[in-house]
């Protein structure tokens, strides 16, 4: 199962963790290198902390790194990650249970990390507190008013990341008949409240440009495209993963045509099967400052 209560499993994330590191696009970790005297960071939604991990993956580092998510299935399993996927350039001080440690990179670099589990709209207010503030593929959660007030807690001195920012785009190969038609629902579905309010979904590129336009910020964009073909199991095993999440969306809507739901699914499971498919999902990756 890789949907529970309208939330994504650790399945989930940990399998997309791989295409979301090499889609992110470099210009994010180069911009952070150059503003390298940014000492805390405040990842919002961080999941499993792979927001962290490709920092320092990319020798992004900062001083204090505070992690919220209110899901603590996921979160729990950060410390062991880490411990995992790490090099042994790093060594970790500190209790897991205690949800903070510190990470050292090559008796260096000493990164304070605190773990908590709390809604992140508990932490809008406070954004003025870290130097940079990471969305990671939440922005398509999020609604106009959320969106509005992130921005306005954003002084000169800050930097907002929104990155993995969905953008609408799904194309499969080979085409179907149906594939408008439900990603068409699809996206429908993704703008209704998954506890936010009325949710952006692919719309949040387009309300994050009006409101920097208003109010006079900067901003740079990229492309993070996943582009997942079938030339290995973890690509086609990913492919199977997404099309099972459509299709359990799906299938609990009252606008779907079930007869047309089940045709295009089975013959997409029956590209992917065959080796045969192509899967693009567009996002985009923003950098913002005042």
């Amino acid at each position: 199962m890789l949907l529970k209560n309208n939330t994504f499993t650790l399945k989930w994330i940990e399998d997309r963790e791989f295409f979301d590191n090499t889609s992110r696009n470099k210009f994010i970790y180069e911009k952070l290198i150059i503003l390298n005297k940014k000492k805390s960071m405040l990842d919002l939604g961080c999941g499993t902390g792979s927001f962290l991990r490709w920092c320092l993956s990319n020798k992004v580092f900062f001083k204090n790194v505070h992690l919220i998510d209110h899901d603590k299935a996921l979160t729990k399993h950060i410390y062991n990650i880490l411990k995992k996927k790490l090099n042994n350039s790093y060594k970790i001080i500190g209790n897991k249970y205690l949800n903070k440690f510190k990470l050292i990179y090559k008796d260096q670099e000493s990164i304070n990390i605190l773990i908590k589990n709390n809604n992140i709209l508990d932490y809008i207010d406070k954004l003025d507190n870290f130097d940079v503030v990471s969305f990671s593929a939440v922005s398509d959660l999020l609604s106009k008013s959320i969106t509005r007030k992130i921005l306005s807690n954003l002084n000169s001195e800050k930097v907002i990341l929104f990155t993995l920012c969905f953008n609408g785009k799904i194309q499969w190969h080979p085409t179907n008949i149906h594939d408008k038609y439900i990603s068409k629902i699809f996206i429908k579905d993704m703008q209704t409240d998954k506890g936010f309010g009325p949710a952006l979904g692919c719309n949040f590129k387009k309300y994050l440009t009006q409101l920097i336009e208003k109010k006079y910020y900067k901003i740079e964009s990229a492309d993070s495209t996943w582009r997942i073909k079938s030339s290995d199991l973890r690509s086609t095993n990913f492919q199977k993963s997404f099309l099972q999440i459509v299709y359990s969306v799906m299938k609990n809507r009252n606008d779907i045509n079930i007869d047309i739901l089940e045709s295009w699914y089975h013959s997409r499971l029956k590209s992917i099967q065959n080796k045969s498919s192509k899967l693009i999902v567009g996002h985009d990756d923003f950098i913002i400052k005042k």
